[in-house]
């Protein structure tokens, strides 16, 4: 059995949410990542017994033109 989720961060700009993501997507952090300019996304996939879980997981810019997004 397969599920997909789509996930929207969104906050504040420079509240930590493209750090959450890349920590979660690729175990890296980095305290000196670069501004998101636009919404970008990641996928994520867990196996969990014999279900397949996927995450398309959005990360916003901070400003308020993403807010139709969520």
């Amino acid at each position: 059995m397969n599920f997909s989720f789509k996930v929207v961060v969104a906050g504040n700009q420079a509240a930590g949410k493209t750090s959450i993501i890349r920590r979660l997507c690729e175990n890296k952090f980095d305290q000196d990542n670069a501004s998101t300019i636009n919404a970008s996304f990641s996928t994520q996939v867990y196996h969990i017994g014999d279900k397949k879980i996927s995450l398309l997981i959005w990360d916003t810019a901070g400003q308020e033109k993403f807010n139709s997004i969520s």
